[in-house]
This record gives C-alpha cells, structure tokens and sequence, in this order.
C-alpha cells in the first residue's frame, strides 16, 4: 500500500516538462508542482472573431441543439512561415457572449497534430471557412464608388444606358469584394473609365480582349 502511494499516474498523453523532485525526495502537497504535462495531440487553440465575421459565416445561426451552429466550418491553421498545417481542425467552443470592450467573441478548435507541430504557446494564424461553398456576386474593387447616399456601382442596362446601383458590400476577398445585395449575376458593371460615366448617359462597349473588363 505505501509502495502504491509513491507513483503519480498522468490522467492524459502528452509532452512532460522538467521535473522538480529527484528519485528517493519526500514529496507532499506542500512540495508544490512536481512537473507540468500538455497534450499535444490534439491541442487546442483559442481566438476571438469579429461580430461581423461571425455573422459572416453564417455562425448566428442555432443548431437543432439549441446552440450556435459551427459544423459547417473548417479551421485551417497557417503557420509563422506562413505553412499551412496538414488537416484541418473543428471548433469545440463557441462564446455566449460579444465582448463589448473588443467587439468580438471567444472560440476555440481542437486539432489534430501527429508530428507536435504545434505547441502551448505558439503563435499561428486561424483561416475560419465554410464546408459548403455558395454562390456570391463579386466585383473588381475600383468598380465600387461611395457619395453622400453610400456605396454604389455603374451597370449598362438595355440600350447601353449606365445605370447608378446602389449596393451593398460584404467582405473583401482576393477577386475583389463580395456584393451581398443591390446586383445580380446577370449585371453587367462598369470598372474602367468611370470619371466619365453619369447616370442615364449612353456607353460604347469594347471588346474585353482589347481593353479589358467593362
């Protein structure tokens, strides 16, 4: 029976530290913390998303278990050389509540690492995407003027006529920025000489091999 008090058993794998106590020391609880463990596969990662992300990624959505849904999500994991991390993780912790101090909201992941890439207290960068791709409408940035009444672009509609669309924009991305409202896919818009583009004036179409995207 004493024998069986003299080993520690980890309730968990993982990564040990160096130890405090030496082979035949008397330790007790006041001896303090012996070693530290982490584990290591899987390891979490924790980080706060904008309100505006969230809403985003479609994550204000509830779940048939009554909480917010977050299955439809991949977390990639990129690296400080920029690598991507082989895989990809899920989210296991979603915030209840908006920090008002910073205007978003706490999560967490919990991902799959094999060859310890990772490890407590590394910095990387989290890539939040939906499993399910869905259509949007984008548009070349300089396409998008603003004024006094807010965001807009300049179509041709039926007759070569420009036409001023007021829209709405949502996040940037490599193509451009994504219109969530005000333009259809069947729109076509303006990009290039807008300086001399009104509202209700005839435009002349050129062919988009020799000078581009109108």
């Amino acid at each position: 029976m004493n024998l069986s008090y003299t080993q520690i058993r980890a309730p968990f794998s993982g990564r040990i530290s160096d130890t405090k106590a030496s082979i035949g020391d008397l330790v007790s609880p006041q001896s303090g913390v012996l070693t530290t463990l982490v584990s290591l596969d899987p390891i979490q990662t924790a980080f706060s998303i904008s309100e505006r992300e969230r809403l985003t990624l479609g994550m204000d959505r509830v779940s048939g278990d009554g909480g917010e849904d977050g299955s439809n999500i991949i977390v990639k994991v990129i690296l400080e050389n920029g690598e991507y991390l082989d895989g990809e993780g899920k989210l296991d912790f979603l915030g209840n509540r908006i920090n008002t101090n910073t205007g978003t909201i706490a999560m967490r992941a919990i991902i799959d690492n094999p060859e310890q890439r990772l490890l407590p207290g590394q910095h990387i960068r989290v890539e939040l995407m939906e499993r399910e791709s869905i259509d949007v409408v984008v548009v070349p940035r300089r396409a998008v003027q603003t004024d006094l009444e807010g965001d807009f672009v300049m179509v041709i509609t039926e007759g070569n006529v420009a036409e001023r669309r007021n829209v709405a924009l949502g996040r940037q991305i490599e193509e451009g920025v994504i219109i969530t409202s005000g333009l259809s896919a069947s729109d076509k818009v303006i990009s290039q000489g807008l300086q001399r583009v009104r509202n209700g004036v005839p435009v002349r179409l050129q062919e988009q091999q020799q000078a581009g995207n109108e």
